[in-house]
């Protein structure tokens, strides 16, 4: 459609240009009647109009469209063809203010004379405007006032149309347009953007063409609005040219018309007001390039201050939607479970995000992505569990992340929060780091989540030692008698269902390379690889020269490609393929589609809104219903967003530990429906959580236990876990008595005491233990745990049911 529309266009210049440059030739040298020559004049005349209402409509009312024009359309031809057409356009528009042509040529002598035999040798009206474009001079010879007046215009109008000062004025106003334009000092007034259909992105990050792409895009994506966006503002410090070379590597030409590149410095204040926030859809501070060029150092610190002069710009004006990229993961986190400033929270809707989490997140959780959005090839991922771990399964899930980068811990990460399964009391989940500085680098990731190596087994094994201990058992910090924490303990052991060890050593060394063929003859792991080298060479290097063994046992070997997919695509795309690397899955593209389905926060809201599921028909397509939700949803702090976020990411790994047959890899409602059949699969599933309801409670507190310690959060030591036993017994002799006012009384104490603990300098949470544990210090908990389970068939069928094939 676009391209018809373009050679559309292009034919009405041609067009416009030829009847132009043949009207002349009529008024010239009268080929046809008068008549004739007079309304191929006319049409030219209209075409002339036509132009320009078309370039004043454009100025005033859509000034973004003219400048863009100015930058790529046929600007010079469309010159041209006004500087033909503007005499016919100003001949038709004088000839109801006078009687004959002689009132602008002559003096009142005129000697009709005959110089064609047959003619009158009287020109016309369209002649006479023409030859005083020629000939601008002879206005003292009109007869009268309007005669002279209008001579003197169309004396004018030559002047600077076919002598050129206006041609060449043009020119310049073009010239000094373009460039502003190919600079980024070109800023518009609101009026021009349109209020709420314009998105502003702040930093030309790597990843701003995704974002782009999924703004301007249809589907489900959370970063496409109910509104759409009509343009989006890229604010950059870089070269402007520079960055939109690379937008254009990854947009269409239609996608880059919506792209308005301002260029300017994110701390600024005057320039952020330049982008008039308060009228925008939505907000992204992305920051500049962090991987290019030695990156941008401060790229955090900046974004933060970006957010806080937006919140200020923003105050008294209503909230808007900011989300804002971390680079580093120490930073993200932190935001995971701080709140924000008062005015932060007054003032926006702030949406912390990580790349490399946004990855791990596609892969692990919804096992399927595009290396790039202008392409409709998906990458599919297998499960972390397969098929899925039932309650009685010997199997266990050992996830192997080659490279502690970045994305290499953003991996393990968000596989230590999902890779919770029902056989926890029989196996454990393995999550192993291999990397050449793995002591330095368990040093720093023992340091930031200090609470979980509080209570983890974990243990560090130097492949390059000569006396390397493959053997060794797990550092088990509840071993014995427990420790300092045993008192956490049911009795069954080590209440953590995760152990984690740290390899050190390169892939491709004989120490390394010895371990995986010991983990690959491991009947009963389900593997697999993730190799998170940062340099996309090396990480294709190492995925390519693995032990034959990992090849025939790893369910898929996940190979990070920052820059492009199409190395490992094309080792799995050829007809004669090595069978080796059929396993091979590139992901961790810069220029992917990898934000989170749009159903993700759909999900938060309604587990949030759990309890309401079982007294009312939550309807989402009601803005009423949802604009209730999503504001108690706006009222959580920080760290119970991500918790509900969190646990609507864990529901399809609850699912396949109870749906085990037949084999299907259950990754969302439409594989749900094709293990069930459709219209069972509600009925069928709600059975099956009921059966396993307490083993999917116990299941969930073991996630939940893991996701508090990567907040940060502490268990009580003995002496704290004795408040809240005591404070707990409380309530229950309270609830016994049957007063009203005591277990109230009762019940206030122990969230006053659970608040302060919580809030203190230690993070102390008191639910952090077994499950068995939760009778003594809050047994409501386990309700919950079991409730919000049961509560997963109405979430699916609010959000993932409604779209399921």
């Amino acid at each position: 459609m676009k391209r018809h529309v373009r050679i559309l266009k292009d034919c009405i210049d041609a067009t416009a240009l030829a009847v132009g440059v043949f009207s002349l030739y009529c008024i010239l040298f009268r080929p046809f009647a008068e008549s004739a020559v007079d309304w191929f004049c006319i049409v030219a005349g209209i075409m002339g109009a036509g132009y320009i209402i078309y370039a004043l409509v454009l100025y005033l009312f859509q000034r973004i469209e003219f400048d863009r024009k100015l930058l790529n359309g046929h600007f010079l031809r469309k010159v041209i063809c006004l500087v033909v057409l503007i005499p016919f356009t100003l001949a038709l528009a004088v000839s109801p203010l006078i009687s004959s042509p002689e009132e602008l040529t002559s003096d009142g002598n005129w000697s009709g004379e005959k110089v064609l035999e047959g003619k009158n040798a009287e020109p016309n009206l369209f002649w006479t405007i023409y030859f005083l474009f020629v000939d601008p001079g002879n206005q003292n010879m009109s007869p009268t006032v309007t005669g002279r007046g209008i001579a003197g215009v169309a004396g004018i109008l030559g002047i600077f149309l076919l002598n050129g000062l206006l041609v060449s004025s043009i020119i310049g106003f073009t010239d000094r347009r373009k460039e502003c334009m190919q600079n980024g000092q070109a800023r518009y007034q609101v009026r021009f953007l349109r209020k709420k259909r314009y998105t502003v992105i702040i930093g030309a990050n790597e990843i701003a063409a995704s974002i782009i792409k999924g703004l301007l895009s249809s589907g489900d994506s959370d970063v496409r609005r109910e509104t759409g966006s009509r343009y989006i503002i890229l604010q950059t410090n870089r070269d402007v040219q520079t960055v939109r070379d690379g937008l254009e590597s990854h947009l269409s030409d239609e996608e880059m018309a919506k792209v308005i590149i301002y260029r300017a410095s994110r701390d600024s204040r005057a320039e952020l007001e330049k982008l008039h926030l308060e009228f925008a859809a939505e907000i992204y501070v992305l920051g500049e390039s962090t991987t290019r060029d030695g990156g941008e150092p401060g790229h955090d610190a900046l974004n933060m201050k970006c957010v806080n002069l937006i919140a200020g710009l923003l105050e008294g004006r209503g909230q808007k939607i900011c989300k804002v990229l971390f680079e580093y993961q120490t930073t993200y986190s932190i935001f995971q479970f701080s709140d924000f400033p008062e005015n932060v929270r007054r003032n926006l809707i702030f949406f912390p995000f990580n790349r490399y989490e946004s990855w791990a997140r596609k892969v692990i959780v919804d096992c399927r992505a595009k290396a790039d959005p202008s392409d409709d090839t998906v990458i599919d991922y297998i499960p972390l569990d397969g098929y899925g771990i039932g309650e009685d399964s010997e199997r266990f899930v050992h996830f192997v992340i080659i490279g502690m980068s970045k994305m290499g811990v953003a991996m393990g990460v968000e596989a230590l929060q999902q890779a919770h399964y029902l056989n926890f009391r029989k196996r454990r989940t393995r999550i192993s780091f291999i990397d050449r500085e793995a002591d330095r680098e368990m040093a720093f990731f023992k340091g930031r989540y200090e609470g979980l190596f509080e209570l983890v087994r974990h243990r560090f094994i130097d492949a390059g030692s000569t006396d390397a201990d493959w053997d060794s058992d797990m550092l088990d910090p509840l071993a014995g008698n427990g420790g300092k924490w045993g008192h956490l303990c049911d009795g069954s052991g080590n209440f953590i269902d995760t152990e984690i060890e740290f390899i050190k050593g390169d892939v491709e060394s004989d120490g390394v390379r010895s371990y995986l063929r010991r983990i690959a003859a491991d009947k009963d792991s389900i593997l697999t690889v993730a190799v998170c080298l940062p340099q996309t060479h090396t990480a294709v290097a190492a995925s390519l020269y693995m032990p034959l063994e990992v090849y025939d046992k790893a369910q898929q070997i996940w190979v990070c490609q920052s820059d492009s997919a199409d190395i490992i695509n094309n080792l799995n795309g050829t007809p004669q393929r090595d069978l080796r690397y059929k396993k091979l899955r590139p992901f961790g593209m810069d220029f992917g589609e990898y934000m989170s389905d749009g159903s993700l926060f759909s999900k938060a809201l309604l587990v949030n809104a759990a309890y309401d599921l079982a007294s009312q028909n939550i309807d989402l397509s009601d803005r009423d219903t949802f604009g209730r939700m999503r504001e108690s949803w706006m009222k959580l702090l920080i760290d119970k967003k991500f918790a509900n976020l969190s646990y609507a990411d864990s529901i399809y790994s609850k699912i396949r530990g109870i749906m085990t047959s037949p084999h299907i890899l259950v990754t969302g409602y439409d594989k749900l429906c094709a293990l069930t059949g459709r219209e069972d699969a509600e009925r069928i599933l709600r059975r099956q959580l009921s059966a396993y309801g307490d083993m999917l409670a116990q299941c969930e507190h073991n996630r939940w236990n893991m996701q508090q310690l990567l907040f940060g959060y502490m268990p009580c030591n003995e002496e704290e876990d004795r408040i809240f036993i005591r404070l707990h017994s409380a309530i229950e002799r309270a609830a016994a008595s049957g007063d009203q006012a005591e277990i109230r009384a009762a019940k206030d104490a122990f969230a006053k005491k659970k608040i302060e603990f919580k809030e203190s300098e230690k993070r102390i949470h008191p639910n952090i233990c077994s499950f068995g544990h939760l009778d003594s210090v809050d047994s409501g908990a386990k309700g919950y745990d079991r409730f919000i389970n049961d509560s997963i068939p109405d979430i699916l069928a609010r959000t993932d049911a409604r779209e399921a094939i």
